[in-house]
């Protein structure tokens, strides 16, 4: 356990590659994504070939863009909630 934020930071600095591996998910992992989940990927070269693919879109300024699309979105949850609450 680390009691300081600053700690913390310089440990994730030095050691980034060390920590950014994660434990294999055969089920969520490989069965039901099929491998195509950049959030359950473990460290290596495919890890650094979806996060490079997905780098320019998660930029605030490319989050952006996507702002009619999430409100198109929301509209159409709420009217399925309003017409038919039982199944949400």
């Amino acid at each position: 356990m680390i009691g300081r934020a600053q700690a913390a930071w310089e440990i994730m600095e030095k050691e980034g590659g060390a920590l950014v591996d994660r434990p294999r998910s055969i089920a969520a992992g490989e069965i039901r994504s099929r491998g195509n989940r950049i959030l359950l990927e473990g460290s290596g070269e495919r890890f650094r070939r979806l996060r490079r693919a997905v780098h320019t879109h998660l930029q605030p300024k490319a989050a952006e863009t996507y702002e009619s699309i999430q409100m198109e979105d929301a509209q159409s949850v709420m009217l399925d909630v309003l017409d038919d609450p039982k199944n949400h």
